[in-house]
Order: structure tokens, then sequence, then C-alpha cells
């Protein structure tokens, strides 16, 4: 075989050359290296011509200004002698990427129109190969940048900055599968190398780090690629290529881009001669000489030297990390000597301190906190032991097993507390979940920022597991308690290529971190050690009085806050501290299964979340007997009563033991807010808690992050959001005039993400959800009682459904618009004044004379004392009044009868064709 017809530049680089040599060697697999490289090189030539349908003012991508030109950057990079311990494969690789490293930018017409149809047109696969995920990036992309839809239902508009911007952000994916495409036939491994070479000059290092998409020991056409390096040189390659020979004078005079982002573009290349590598110590430098007299562009040239240092620093600490002494570069640093003339060049831009932005975590997010970071180690253990349960779940379909257990692993979270003396302790969290490995706690423990479960290596496992972190900055929220932390760990192996396992030494927050190799027999999971400094315990940790009345230093109360905040972990919790073992198990596990845990030498308390109502905070603790023994709990599970399939938990009101008990507003007991209830001839006084939002709103705990309220605790993925706002319920049936309120129900309920916002970075609160996240529950209520207690009361003759309806609105806090879906409007009785008859009740009908009007003021009492609405039993001198009344006839609406909506009284008279109808509801 002999070299193809190439552009001089190309067929005399020191690349192709080697390239040449070795391919005059007998290779291990015959392939036809310059054929495919010649096709590739015409196809590639040919379409990115397309870029300026859509680019029309972007710097050259052809072939003579930038194509061809990286061959001579690789040889001066790379070198010859590098090129002579290459093989054919990995040179071969090497010039196919520079060549299609950018092929995704050339979108044409018709790819054009395939993206704003969001992938409904049709597809020729002779002109473009779309992504395998297209639509699904689409969905991300407008999601991401919020492009709206203008009709419903109707597709967003992209417009062609929308999709320049979607271009440039996947266009290295795009490179990709048209070179899979291209390389289809050729077999060998080859398809996905090229691939992943034109995908790896655009992706962070993180990503090239993976052994299994980069790795550096690839079989391909019978030779051993290393295919990290060869990306790494490809990345590298194209970011040198930033000099004014590849924006000539004519050329750029020609173009004149108007676009501003293009326009800084061309000045940039503009300021800049062509890269060169002078020795520098033991090795070489990359240099950049330059000059330019705009402002401007010094800045986004500094902005473009700080990019190149950290594409240089990370390449190298890549390459050095996988060492392979066939491919290290011998790159030290950037000598970047840009010159500003005519104006004094300032660089400047926002650093981060890192102890004082520690500071704002610790003390404005986490608001000093001590217990918080438990609830972040329980959190991370969660979503470890998820990961590793969906894994393994997975294998098991994989295998053709379709039972979810015999996991073959502990699912249990374990917490191993021992305190000293001087407040001093340590803090284990042991959990049996995924494990990391040293990449795993490269890219994602050691960032601040970036959470694993958020990024492409999580999507990438195509699990179908929603997971709780989302910030990457809960391990930081230790060191508000700790000044050192050891992490024990060792990865899952059906996560991927099995690793050592670790020993971590975090000796400060600061500070570097030691990483030794962990011992051979460990087990799968992680430990994270916390060492607790008790001087650093901040005010929300309670002292202990000691027998002689002396205060113990500050102690750290970890069972009490792990109880407070996993109401409803779905895995066990256990919490052994100083000879007691507690146990927190999900409150629809049976409590036996908390026996299994049972440690001998400790005590053991198995802890559920309580459902039932708590009488004793409802109530003054001196009438809470009372309450209980004239009122009931009715406990409606979300699930099981109200159909609300993704929620966990329960809403228990309290309700009279019998339908005929009447209440009403207790007085001379010395509280405002007492209930009175009438059994019989008996009067039981009780003072109670009043209203929702005040009750609601009440709340106490260890911390800050583990107040709840008695009658309310909202929890998301398990844990407690201490923060989360009230329902809003305001709105709800007043029965008596004097304004007594019912106490509210006890809601406690583990909140779905289909249906609910995010947490904020705290995680004390819902984003965005305020008034919406308890909606579907009161509906549920509201259904549940058109099934399960309406019919009954319906049944009722007028005056009895009247009080029976008030009641059920009061009892349930119905508003009005929840009570008119209860009751058709045939069965709304009305209370109607005949003279001399007094009050006559008629179901959905008005008066003979067709007029609704509002009772004046001062009937109010008296209508109800006549109808025993207000004291017991009723006045026998109301009822003669009302049956005096000599006033008009009418339906009288009083102002206590809110269950009188409105629109109910609109639609009854429009029925009955009344000529003058009058609607006031005071």
């Amino acid at each position: 075989m002999s070299m193809p017809t190439l552009p001089e530049s190309v067929r005399q680089s020191a690349l192709i050359l080697a390239l040449d040599e070795k391919l005059k060697q007998q290779q291990p697999v015959v392939f036809d290296y310059w054929g495919k490289f010649k096709e590739l090189r015409e196809r590639v030539s040919a379409q990115v011509g397309e870029m300026k349908v859509l680019f029309p003012e972007f710097t050259a991508h052809d072939e003579p200004q930038h194509l061809a030109r990286l061959f001579g950057i690789a040889d001066k990079l790379l070198g010859s002698e590098r090129f002579d311990r290459m093989n054919a494969a990995e040179l071969f690789l090497l010039a196919c990427g520079l060549y299609a490293h950018d092929w995704g930018m050339a979108v044409g017409r018709i790819e054009l129109e395939y993206l704003r149809s969001f992938c409904a047109s049709k597809v020729d696969s002779e002109v473009f190969t779309p992504l395998d995920d297209e639509r699904q990036r689409l969905d991300q992309f407008v999601t991401k940048y919020g492009i709206g839809r203008p009709d419903s239902g109707a597709l967003p508009v992209l417009s062609d900055e929308h999709l320049r911007q979607y271009i440039r952000e996947t266009h290295a994916w795009r490179s990709g599968v048209r070179a899979r495409a291209f390389f289809q036939s050729s077999g060998s491994g080859v398809p996905q190398a090229v691939e992943r070479v034109c995908q790896g000059h655009w992706l962070d290092f993180s990503q090239l780090d993976d052994e299994h998409r980069f790795s550096g020991q690839q079989g391909i056409l019978g030779h051993t690629v290393n295919l990290r390096a060869v990306a790494i040189y490809v990345r590298l390659v194209d970011l040198f290529d930033i000099a004014d020979d590849r924006t000539p004078y004519a050329v750029w005079r020609f173009v004149s881009p108007a676009d501003g982002r293009a326009a800084m573009e061309w000045k940039k290349h503009r300021a800049l001669s062509p890269v060169t590598f002078p020795q520098h110590g033991d090795g070489r430098c990359v240099r950049f000489d330059g000059l330019t007299t705009d402002p401007e562009v010094w800045a986004e040239l500094e902005d473009l030297r700080r990019y190149c240092e950290e594409q240089i620093d990370g390449s190298m600490d890549l390459l050095a990390r996988h060492l392979d002494v066939r491919h290290q570069l011998d790159l030290r640093k950037l000598d970047w000597r840009v010159t500003a003339e005519r104006f004094k060049p300032i660089s400047i831009r926002f650093e981060f301190h890192r102890e004082r932005m520690f500071s704002i975590l610790a003390d404005e997010i986490y608001q000093g906190d001590s217990h918080v970071f438990l609830r972040e180690l329980l959190q991370n253990s969660i979503d470890a032991v998820r990961l590793r349960k969906a894994l393994l779940e997975r294998r098991n379909q994989r295998l053709g097993t379709t039972r979810n257990v015999g996991l073959g692993f502990d699912d249990a979270i374990y917490f191993k507390v021992t305190h000293s003396d001087d407040g001093d302790a340590t803090v284990v969290c042991r959990d049996f979940g995924i494990g990391m490995d040293d990449y795993i706690v490269r890219n994602y423990l050691a960032v601040a920022g970036v959470s694993y479960y958020q990024s492409e290596d999580f999507r990438r496992q195509g699990l179908n597991m929603d997971p709780i972190s989302r910030f990457g900055v809960g391990i930081l929220s230790c060191f508000m308690v700790a000044n050192r932390i050891e992490i024990e760990t060792c990865r899952e192996p059906q996560s991927g290529e099995a690793r050592q396992p670790l020993h971590i030494d975090v000796p400060a927050v600061d500070k570097q971190f030691r990483i030794f190799v962990g011992t051979p027999d460990a087990d799968i999971g992680t430990a994270v050690t916390v060492h607790v400094i008790g001087s650093k315990l901040k005010s929300d940790v309670r002292r202990d009085p000691t027998d002689e009345g002396e205060q113990k230093p500050n102690q750290l109360k970890v069972a009490e806050y792990l109880k407070a905040i996993a109401g409803f972990v779905e895995f066990p919790i256990i919490v052994d501290d100083g000879g007691k073992r507690t146990v927190i198990l999900h409150p629809e596990l049976p409590s036996t299964e908390g026996e299994s845990f049972k440690l001998e030498g400790s005590t053991l308390e198995v802890w559920q979340k309580p459902m039932a109502y708590a009488w004793d905070r409802a109530f003054a603790p001196q009438d809470a007997h009372l309450a209980e023994k004239h009122l009931m709990e009715r406990s409606l599970d979300l699930k099981k009563d109200l159909g609300l399939e993704n929620y966990e938990g329960s809403v228990t009101y309290i309700i009279p033991r019998s339908k005929d008990t009447t209440i009403s507003r207790a007085s001379g007991i010395g509280a405002s807010d007492g209930l009175v209830v009438h059994t019989g001839s008996e009067k039981v006084y009780m003072r109670c808690e009043r209203a929702y939002g005040s009750l609601w709103m009440g709340k106490s705990g260890l911390s800050r992050s583990s107040q709840s309220n008695h009658a309310l605790a909202v929890y998301r993925d398990g844990l407690l959001l201490a923060d989360a706002e009230p329902p809003k319920r305001e709105n709800r049936i007043q029965m008596f005039s004097s304004m007594i309120q019912w106490p509210p129900p006890s809601l406690r309920v583990n909140l779905p993400k289909d249906v609910s916002g995010v947490p904020d970075v705290s995680r004390r609160a819902l984003l965005g959800t305020a008034a919406t996240w308890d909606e579907l529950i009161w509906r549920g209520v509201t259904k549940h009682l058109a099934t399960h207690t309406i019919a009954e009361i319906l049944k009722e003759e007028c005056l009895p459904r009247i009080r029976s309806l008030s009641k059920l609105a009061h009892f349930y806090h119905l508003t009005p618009e929840e009570l008119a879906e209860l009751v058709p409007p045939e069965k709304w009785p009305l209370l109607t004044l005949m003279p001399g008859r007094g009050v006559e009740i008629r179901d959905g009908c008005l008066s003979p004379a067709g007029k609704v009007w509002s009772a004046p003021s001062y009937l109010n009492s008296i209508m109800m004392s006549a109808l025993g609405w207000e004291s017991y039993p009723s006045p026998k001198s109301s009822q003669a009044f009302l049956r005096n009344w000599k006033g008009e006839s009418g339906v009288a609406i009083l102002e206590l009868a809110r269950i009188y909506s409105n629109e109910m009284i609109n639609r009854m008279a429009a029925q009955t064709n009344a000529s003058s109808v009058i609607v006031t509801v005071r």
C-alpha cells in the first residue's frame, strides 16, 4: 500500500511519515489503513463546508486553515521520537481524530430541519447520522435554557442561535457518531475507538479517566492501544491551533464577522502567534506570544490563558496517573507572553477564599447546626445502598432472576458513637452500599459542588434510581464539628472494573488527602469516621446535668437526632451509643424486624415514627385524657385509603365518638381556645391548641434540621424537611359564630418526587411548591369522604343534615369548594323564614317569593339558638321569636352558614327561574 494523495503539509508531516513506515511492516490484522483514511479525509473535507450554513462567521474549520494545520502542531507537540514508540493503530486513530473531531459542527439544512422538528422528520443516513439519544438531549436542552412552547401542546421553537448553542454543546458526540457510522464495516474495534477519540477532545477529564471508555490497553486491529492518550493528544493539538495564521488577514477582512461572539474569536486568534515548545528545565513549555491594543481582547485572552493552563495541567495529570512510558509528555508549564499596548492591563476576576466559603457553608447554609453532618452522612449511605441494590437487581434480571430478595449484602446503615469525658467523640457511619474507588474520590468526593449522582457517569449507568444527593457539599459538613475524617471504602465490582480498597485520611478541610491501599479482604461499602471536637459543638447541642447538678460538656445526641429526621427511610438504621442499640425502622415494617439486630451486652430500642394522634400535645396535658375519652382518631393512610400511590404516611383527624355529640366554645375556664363537649346532660370542658397556622408553624427539636411539629412532619426521600411550608387551609368552614377552631389533623407524609419540588441547599425546605405540595392529599380526603361518609348524611332530614354537614366541614376542615363537591344541589338544605310560621327547611329550591337575602345581624344569635348551634338546649324564647316573624318571606343566608357558597346559591336560583335574587354571604 502507498500513501494516498494528501495535502502537502499532511503528507510530509512526521505523523503520516511514521504511519507509512509502520505500515511497511507486517500488521497483525489485514486492514486498508490508507484506503479508509483517504476516504475519511475526502468525506470530512467535503462536509466541513456545511458549517457555514449555521456558523457563517466562525473561524475557519476547513481543511486548509484548520485540519491540515493540526498535523504540523502534532509534529511539534509529540515529535518523531514519540511517534516511533506508537504502533500503527495508535497513529491511525490519531490521524483520523485530527480530521474527524469537529465533523459534528458541519450541520446542513436537512439536519437542521430534523432538529427543529424534534427528530420527527425523516433521516437520510447518507447525509448525517443523528445521536442515539437526540430527542432526549433536545428535551434537556430546552429545559436547561427555558425555551418555552408558544402554544399548548406545540413543540418549542428553536431559533438559529438556539441551534448554534445546541450544536456547540453536542458537536463532539455528533462527530463521534458520524465517525462510528463511517467505520462501521471495519470492525476490529475501530468504529468505537474513533468515536471515543472524537468525543475525548471535549469531555471533562473525569470522563477521560474512565478506564472502561478510555482504556489504556484497548485491543484494536491486533495492537494494544492507549485510547486515553490518543484522545488527549487530539485534545491538546486542537487547543493549540489558536494563532493568527489560522485567520489570515485577507480572510478576516472578507468574512468581516458581525456576530459579537464570532468577532471576538477572530480577534483572539489575530492577537496570537503560532505555538512553540521551547526547552524548560528537564522538559518543554508551551509558549504563546502575542500583542493586543484592545482591553476587551486582553480580558478574553486572560480567560483563554487560564483555560489553557487547566487543560495542560489536567492532561499531564491524567497521563501521569495512568503510567505508560510510551505516552508520557514532557510539558512543564504554559509560557504566556501576550503584550498589551496603549493601555495598562489589569487582570481581575472573582476568587474564592476557601476558609470563608466554608464558613458560609457552615453558618449561612447549615446555620451552625452541629448535628447536620449526621444527616449528610446518612443520605450519602442511603444513595450508596440504593445504587448497589439497583445494580444487583439489574444483574439478577439479566440472569433471569425475578426475586428482589437475597441480594447478598446487608442493607442496614450503622452508626457507632464513642464519647470522651471532654466532649470529644468519634462517630462512624458504615454502609455496605456501592462504595468508592480512586476515580470517584478524585472527581466527586474531593470536588465541592459536584455530585456523582448528578453526573454523566451516573446517568450512563442507566438505572431506575432517583438519588438524594444534588449539591456535592455534604461531606464538608463534617468539618463543622471535626478537623479530621477518615474513610474506608471498597467499590462494588458490578459497577465496573474492580479497584483496590482505599483508606483515606483527610487531616483538615484545606489539606491534601492521604490515600493508602486498604486491606485486601475489605467489605464492599464505605465507613466514614468523624473525629468530633467537643469545643466545636454549637449551642444546639444540649448539656446533661450530672447528679451533683454540674453540667457535662456539650454532647452529640446521635440516636435522638436520627430518630427525628429518618421517619421514612426504607433501610434499617442502627445506632450504637454507650451500651444502647437503637434500631430505626420504616413505619410500615413490622417492629419485630428490629429484634434481629439485638446485640449481646447492649439494651435494645426499636423505634418507628409514631402515627397516632398526639393527644397530650393537641390538648392541655391535664385535659388530654378527657379528649381521648370523648373523642376518637380517624386515621387515613395516604396510599391505602386515599389512593396516593407514591405517598407514604397518614392524615389523622379527631371526631366525636358519638355522632349525636354537640360541641360548643368553652367559657369561664381561663382559656380562650377551650371546647365543651355535650354528652347528654353532662358538659366536659377541655383546652386545646388553636389554628392551623399557629399550630403547624410552632416547631421544636434537637437542632434546626430536626425540628418538627406533633401535627405536621413533612419528609422527602424518607428524611425530614424541617422548614417545609404548612398547608394553606385557612379558608375552612367555621361552624360557630364564636369562631371556635377545631384542632387540625395530624399529617405525617413522605412526599414523592413527581409532585413536589426540589429541596434547597440546606435540605430543610422545598423550592417552588409551598402552595401546592399538599393539594392531592386534601383532594384525596374529599374523595374518601364522598365514598365512605357522605351517603349516610344525605339520607337525614333537612335540619339534622344541616348540623351534620356543618360538623363534617368543621371536623375535617373542609373548604366551601370541597364541601360543594360532596353535596349534590338537590340535597342542599336552605333555611326559609315564613311569616307566622317561623323557619322552614327546604331542599335545593328557593322560597315562593324567589328571593334570597342576608338575615339582619341581630337575628344571627337567635337563629343559631333556634337551630341548636350555639347553646344547649335551645331557648324556647328564641324559637317563639322566629314563629312570630312578620317580615318578608325568603331564604336566610346567615353569617355563620358558609356552607352555602355563592356559586351554589346562584346555580339553584337559576334552576327556579327566580325573578329577583339577591345573594349576600357575609
